[in-house]
């Protein structure tokens, strides 16, 4: 290194400065930020720069020459971007190669790789949020000049050398600091650029806003009131045009004296900023409201203010109209029935009307400032305050309480409170004295409960109609029409619950009840329960309003069972006059059977077994004898036949006569007997006990299609009052049973209520003398028993014949006392019964056993109940033939639910015949319709306490 290398190298880089700041201080600068022409000019600016500096080198000899370019080209790179530095590179290299030398493509290639580097540098390095530091363009300034030395050993060695020898130290030190120099004058005329541009762009933002804001503004002198400026919207207010409005003083607008004007601007001038209102004059000489807000501004070394005028005359003449309309509703307030007050957030009163006064008795200067948790003594603190952020959080309440007057009395206040969120928030409340009105409610109320009581505890069904649908319905009308609430039925149709039969007729019946307004007459309908079922009733009807609504009070009274009873009565009575012709005719024909067996008799012992007429007499002696059977049928259906009865063991008769049924009813059929254990002794003929056995299994086996099932059973049976009462037919006492059933055809309601007639028989013409059945039910009626007949189409047979229990024999044996009252508990049952006779029955007597039932009439109704039921069910009791679904599969699906529940099949049928049909499986608990409330109460805690 030498001295002359050294002052060179910091001559030429003094030299690149110097032109960096001719450079900055012309501002080649073209509209556009960074178009391109912009960009072209800069590169070819810069790479004139680029030559100047090269034509004033530093030499080293053999055309190797040194330079501030590398310097340049790096910045140019890193500061102007791709287009400009190629540019330079353009200028300079071809430059470089004009000039020539032994280190000319060392140079080129020191230019290519400044640049390159510089604009790498600015890819990669440069924050775009901020300026690059002198530490970078220093780093940047080292990078590019260590591989500008490196590009010298590529020059011959000896030559490399000595370059390198020379030229390392002053490069090293002097051009990083000439390239964080040339870097720093940038980022200073970048700098200034950008507070050039933002002073620009706030002149401009501040113009427009003055300009084209809506409000009017002036720019004036404070110390002349002179108006320097004015906006579009000034001229449009004052009526005056901007260069009119320049050329008066503000003093010429405001009314008021000019002395006080020009105070008013002195104390704009001294504060920041200023508000007031006045009164300015506009160019057709009216008087306008404003609002004035002024601040101090400089503009080009002067003091001004800028002054932005709010017209506010609509505003003034809206306040003045409100505080007409405050004194308005104040006076009215005043004067209002109602008591009114004003509560803070504390719930301190702080206003009060006249009649709250009067109404509290105290004085308006004594209830200002008072809690109004003194006056209400039905909430306390903590209720009040829960209630003001209730009121707050709603908007408004409306609510009843209890306020004291000043003498300590009480009195029922209604209060309306709304908040409002001003003054720190305040509640508006209005309050009215509803002593009356409470006092005329609680009558109203006893009124209402009295007759609420009538109505509920009418022993008949009640309810109302408005606009055709229920409105109101007493327990039992819910319970004739099967609703298990009232909801079911409140707002639905009425004629939903009328048979289609009666559908015009009702209508006209309510159509005549609004029009004509008198009662209407009593009349027989059917109504449809909510299972689809029917139900005969008696209806009459009072027309009411109801709820402000024209309607109707229904009474209806249930004749199901008279109608049932008066049909029953029917059928006796015409039973007991076809017994009474059947005995007339039986004896009468008796009669004439007498004196043609007779008389056959006779004939016999006169002629000889070869005559031509003997088996013409013969024949006519078996056709009387065969009548003598049919007459004795008909007595013993009159119960007038002569009858020997005496005391038999049931089943031994039973067993004797096995043998003969089997061969009368045929192979195909099956008899299964099923003997009762301990069975009572039965008073009565034997013939007539055969009579009765054989009459029920002949009639079984023509009920039975090929092959099938006659199952004979006996038992004992004990009925009880209670139980006799909910089944016409049955009567109290103790009874030996004797059931036969069958598996086939079965009967339909219909066909039952003839079977027992004289000469009915649904076989075909000559198969039957329809005497069968009838002479069954005059035997049974001539022994004081009953009979009782269980069937369903499809499902079989069964008849149960009751032979009272001989009072000899009850002399004899004593019969056996429950030690306690029937068995009852306190468990929950699920009952499952369609007939709703029987279910309503069975529910009774578990009910009154303690238990509690959850009752339903379908299987889908018991799934569900079981489903939702939140308690423990501990049995299930369910009929074992229905509609849609058999009671074993209704247990299966049960069980489903409640895994170890037990469960309880009942039927008409016998257990056998059930089991026949493959409904129940071997060993279920069964019990056999009918059954007395002894019997089922028995049973169901027999279950319950079982393992």
């Amino acid at each position: 290194m030498t001295s002359s290398s050294f002052i060179g190298l910091v001559n030429n880089a003094a030299l690149l400065l110097a032109l960096g700041l001719i450079y900055d201080f012309l501002d080649f600068r073209q509209h556009g930020k960074n178009s391109l022409s912009q960009q072209v000019v800069s590169g070819l600016i810069l790479g004139a720069i680029g030559v100047a500096i090269m034509l004033n080198p530093w030499a080293f000899g053999h055309g190797i020459v040194f330079d501030t370019r590398s310097i340049l080209l790096c910045i140019s790179g890193f500061f102007f971007g791709f287009i400009p530095l190629s540019l330079v590179v353009i200028v300079t290299g071809t430059f470089r190669l004009i000039i020539g030398g032994t280190g000319m493509w060392i140079g080129l290639a020191v230019i290519i790789s400044s640049g390159g580097i510089g604009l790498a540098w600015q890819y990669f390095f440069r924050n775009k949020t901020r300026h690059p530091k002198t530490s970078e363009l220093y780093l940047l300034g080292i990078v590019v000049h260590v591989v500008m030395l490196v590009w010298m050993l590529f020059l011959p060695w000896e030559t490399a050398k000595n370059v390198l020898a020379t030229i390392t130290i002053p490069v090293m030190l002097i051009y990083p600091m000439g390239t964080a120099a040339l870097g720093k004058l940038l980022v200073s005329r970048e700098k200034r650029r950008e507070s050039e541009n933002r002073l620009q762009k706030s002149e401009e933002k501040f113009r427009c806003l003055f300009q084209y804001h809506i409000a009017a503004q002036f720019i004036l002198d404070p110390d002349t009131g002179q108006i320097v400026d004015a906006n579009k919207a000034a001229e449009n207010f004052y009526g005056w045009s901007v260069a009119e409005l320049q050329c008066k003083c503000i003093q010429d607008i405001n009314t008021l004296p000019p002395e006080q004007v020009a105070l008013k601007m002195n104390n704009a001038k001294s504060l920041k900023r200023f508000h007031s209102e006045f009164k300015h004059r506009l160019a057709d000489g009216s008087i306008r409201d404003v609002e004035v807000y002024s601040s101090s501004i400089e503009i080009e070394g002067r003091q001004l203010l800028h002054s932005i005028i709010h017209d506010i005359s609509d505003r003034q003449k809206a306040e003045e109209s409100l505080r007409e309309r405050e004194h308005f509703l104040q006076t009215i307030i005043n004067t209002t029935v109602d008591g009114f007050w004003v509560l803070d957030v504390k719930g301190l009163i702080t206003e009060v009307n006249i009649a709250y006064c009067s109404m509290s008795g105290y004085s308006r200067e004594e209830l200002i400032g008072k809690s109004i948790g003194e006056l209400d003594t039905k909430e306390t603190e903590e209720e009040i305050a829960a209630r003001i952020e209730r009121i707050i959080s709603k908007g408004s309440e409306i609510f009843e309480t209890r306020h004291s007057r000043k003498d300590q009395s009480i009195y029922p206040i209604e209060v309306s409170a709304t908040y409002l969120d001003v003054d720190g928030g305040k509640f508006i409340c209005f309050g009215r004295d509803i002593t009356e009105r409470k006092q005329a409610e609680e009558a109203l109320k006893a009124s209402e409960a009295r007759f609420r009581k009538m109505v509920e505890d009418a022993p008949d069904p009640i309810f109302i109609q408005t606009q055709m649908r229920f409105s109101y319905l007493n327990q039992k009308a819910l319970n004739l029409f099967g609703a298990k609430d009232a909801q079911e039925l409140i707002g639905s149709p009425v004629m939903e619950r009328f048979h289609p039969d009666y559908h015009e007729s009702v209508k006209q019946r309510i159509k005549g009840l609004n029009e004509h307004w008198k009662p209407a007459e009593l009349m027989e309908q059917k109504y449809l329960r909510m299972d689809g079922s029917t139900v005969l009733v008696e209806v009459t009807a009072q027309p009411i309003m109801y709820e402000d609504n024209d309607g109707a009070l229904v009474f209806v009274r249930d004749i199901t069972e008279r109608k049932n009873l008066e049909a029953q009565l029917m059928q006796a009575q015409k039973m007991e006059s076809v017994g009474r012709l059947a005995g007339g005719v039986a004896h009468d024909y008796n009669n004439m059977l007498s004196i043609i067996l007779g008389y056959t008799d006779f004939a016999f012992e006169k002629i000889d077994t070869n005559h031509p007429l003997f088996l013409d007499l013969e024949q006519i002696h078996t056709a009387a004898e065969r009548s003598v059977d049919i007459t004795r049928q008909l007595l013993a259906f009159s119960r007038k036949q002569t009858i020997e009865p005496t005391l038999l063991d049931l089943n031994e008769s039973v067993e004797g006569m096995l043998k003969m049924l089997r061969r009368l009813i045929g192979e195909d059929i099956d008899i299964a007997w099923h003997p009762g254990e301990h069975l009572w002794p039965v008073f009565m003929d034997p013939s007539q006990l055969n009579q009765i056995i054989v009459n029920l299994c002949v009639n079984a086996r023509d009920a039975i299609k090929n092959v099938g099932k006659i199952t004979i059973e006996t038992n004992t049976k004990s009925f009880d009052d209670e139980y006799c009462a909910e089944h016409v037919g049955f009567r109290p006492g103790d009874y030996i049973m004797v059931a036969v059933s069958d598996d086939g055809c079965g009967m339909d309601k219909d066909l039952q209520s003839h079977i027992f007639e004289p000469f009915f028989t649904t076989k075909e013409m000559g198969k039957g003398t329809g005497l069968g059945l009838s002479t069954v039910y005059g035997i049974v009626k001539q022994n004081n028993g009953f009979i009782n007949v269980y069937s369903e189409p499809g499902q079989g047979t069964t008849f149960r014949v009751y032979i009272p229990r001989p009072e000899a024999l009850l002399k004899k044996l004593e019969k056996k006392k429950p030690t306690r009252p029937y068995a009852g508990g306190d468990e929950t049952i699920l009952l499952v019964e369609d007939d709703q006779a029987i279910l309503k029955m069975t529910k009774m007597m578990l009910e009154r056993g303690g238990y509690s039932v959850l009752s339903a009439s379908k299987p889908e109704e018991a799934i569900e109940i079981a489903n939702k039921y939140s308690g423990q069910i501990h049995l299930f009791i369910t009929d074992v033939v229905m509609p849609e679904m058999n009671g074993r599969d209704l247990s299966k699906n049960i069980l489903s639910i409640y895994s170890n529940l037990k469960t309880l099949f009942m039927s008409g049928y016998t257990a056998n015949v059930i089991a026949h049909h493959g409904v129940l499986d071997e060993g279920v608990n069964f019990i056999q319709k009918p059954f007395s409330r002894e019997q089922i109460s028995v049973k169901v805690r027999e279950l319950l306490d079982g393992d």
